[in-house]
């Protein structure tokens, strides 16, 4: 690049003057920028609608699917147990009473003279379980000759059997606590396999199953159930009952109920509404038109979607998808009303009486609305195929294409900045050679005429 020497000669500014050259110059490269920001500007609101109407046909399809309403709510009148419902629960009205709850087997050992009396061949061994069933298993522990009572006692407790094991100390001896921490009359069983036989087991409590009785006081035969936990599955078929406490002789029967979750329904409706207002609400914005300055200095600007056919036509679609009616009633038969500016809103006291007056009906009527709705969102949104993610794409590319030209207008002002320095600085160097000249021709012309006067 050829060194400016800014004016010396001509006395001209010519760095000021380069300076607005090259901005005239880059007078395409300015605009490509400002085209480039705005469609960058634009893509970063198509994902905020994108990212706002896949939400939108993920939660509308929700409303399709087989157990979307298969939504229940449990009720246990005393403490005495807890109940819960999965999808495959229907409505229940049961009363029963606790007559046992699911234990493991405890029990305490004689005195222990000496841990390796509870040892065979350097091993403590033990069963758990019932034989003869799926429960049963054999555990082996292997004993060090030094080992103490607590050493076999941590071991047991450590190992994964389930069987826990403290020692007992009292002013005669040491004895063994066991208990099995699974329950039932045959999980929470075990016995001891190893030792001289000097130690026996005396049970603390026997392992027992769960045991209730239903509609008490009726004697029917089959009243009676067990479980081998405290929790009784698929009771009344997809409610389980988990029980905590026995009832006493006295005491009145627990009652359990089971009826459809209205409010979680009701929800469901209520998140579809509020999901497709904030969609609408977001093109909206983004559709406004400001106003600033007044009089003559009055300035319009649009939003990034104003006359954007195709979030105007999105708008049509979701619009019409949520308000058109479904087997000829309108969606405010379930509480949906469109009002006159285009927004929708919720009627949760219509929804809930329609609800509570026709189930079926109304639950087939929101899942017609939902189906609807998610064929919309899904068209425009889907991660591969969606309108609105296509259009995403194309707006990226046009923003990589801007990326090239500036990058091309990048070099070209360079090559044209060095083009007019060195033109400029030539120039100086011309004129400064010539006003060099001029001063010698000056220098000469006064010598001679001073040389003419003196003769």
């Amino acid at each position: 690049m050829g060194m400016s020497i800014g004016g010396i000669a001509s006395g001209l500014k010519t760095a000021e003057i380069i300076e607005g050259l090259m901005q005239l110059e880059a007078v395409p490269q300015t605009y490509l920028k400002q085209k480039q920001s705005s469609t960058n500007n634009f893509v970063t609101a198509l994902q905020a609608l994108n990212a706002k109407v896949s939400s939108l046909a993920d939660n509308a399809k929700n409303l399709t699917t087989a157990d979307a309403f298969s939504k229940w709510t449990t009720t246990v009148s005393s403490n005495h147990a807890s109940a819960t419902a999965s999808t495959s629960a229907s409505t229940t009205d049961l009363t029963f009473k606790v007559n046992h709850l699911a234990q493991g087997r405890s029990a305490l050992t004689s005195k222990v003279a000496d841990a390796q009396t509870l040892v065979t061949d350097g091993k403590f061994t033990f069963t758990t379980g019932t034989q003869d069933t799926d429960s049963f298993k054999e555990w082996s522990i292997d004993v060090a000759e030094d080992a103490t009572l607590s050493d076999i006692a941590d071991a047991i407790t450590k190992g994964n059997s389930g069987l826990r094991a403290s020692v007992i100390t009292t002013g005669d001896g040491s004895r063994l606590q066991l208990t099995n921490t699974k329950t039932g009359v045959a999980a929470g069983q075990f016995e001891i396999t190893s030792g001289d036989g000097s130690v026996t087991l005396q049970n603390l409590k026997d392992a027992q199953d769960a045991e209730i009785e239903l509609w008490p006081g009726m004697g029917l035969a089959d009243s009676i159930v067990t479980s081998s936990s405290n929790t009784f599955t698929d009771l009344a078929g997809g409610v389980s009952l988990t029980v905590a406490k026995v009832h006493a002789a006295d005491d009145e029967p627990t009652s359990l109920t089971v009826n459809q979750d209205t409010a979680a329904i009701t929800k469901l409706a209520s998140n579809l509404v509020s999901q497709v207002g904030q969609v609408l609400s977001e093109i909206s914005s983004r559709s406004s038109i400001t106003t600033t300055g007044t009089g003559s200095n009055t300035k319009t600007t649009g939003g990034l979607f104003t006359g954007d056919a195709q979030a105007r036509l999105l708008t049509s679609q979701i619009s019409n998808a949520l308000s058109y009616p479904v087997d000829g009633k309108s969606p405010s038969v379930i509480g949906i009303d469109i009002q006159k500016d285009g927004t929708f809103v919720f009627d949760e006291a219509k929804f809930t009486e329609a609800l509570t007056a026709d189930p079926e009906g109304t639950q087939a009527f929101l899942t017609e609305l939902g189906s609807r709705v998610e064929a919309v969102a899904s068209a425009a949104s889907d991660k591969y195929e969606g309108s609105i993610t296509k259009r995403i794409e194309s707006q990226q590319t046009l923003s990589s294409e801007y990326s090239k030209q500036i990058e091309d207008w990048d070099r070209r002002l360079k090559l044209r900045e060095e083009s007019l320095k060195a033109t400029y600085t030539a120039m100086e160097v011309a004129l400064s050679k010539m006003q060099g000249t001029m001063s010698q021709l000056s220098g000469q012309l006064s010598q001679l005429a001073n040389l003419n006067s003196s003769s």
